[in-house]
């Protein structure tokens, strides 16, 4: 029931009874807001885990290619030494 009531120039219009309507509707927006509070705090959860894993496995791949240009490093050397070796035995026959 709403009631009208004249002040002034102006009104005041006010529910006396609404059959709950009112709180009803506060509580389903508070359930509304809690849940884009979770919805932002799961994106932001998200976001600081893909990131980790992004950096991990950056770390990841940079240590690789370090292992790899090793094993370069290592095959060059060993050519070299196997070269000048070929080399010797030609000069000794």
């Amino acid at each position: 029931m709403v009631v009208s009531q004249k002040i002034g120039r102006g009104s005041l219009n006010y529910s006396i009874y609404d059959s709950g309507l009112r709180g009803a509707n506060i509580r389903v927006a508070e359930k509304e807001l809690r849940n884009g509070e979770l919805d932002l705090e799961i994106s932001v959860e998200q976001a600081r885990f893909e990131t980790s894993k992004d950096y991990y496995s950056l770390q990841s791949s940079d240590a690789q290619v370090k292992i790899e240009e090793a094993a370069v490093a290592d095959a060059t050397q060993t050519l070299k030494v196997s070269t000048t070796r070929k080399s010797r035995r030609r000069n000794k026959i």
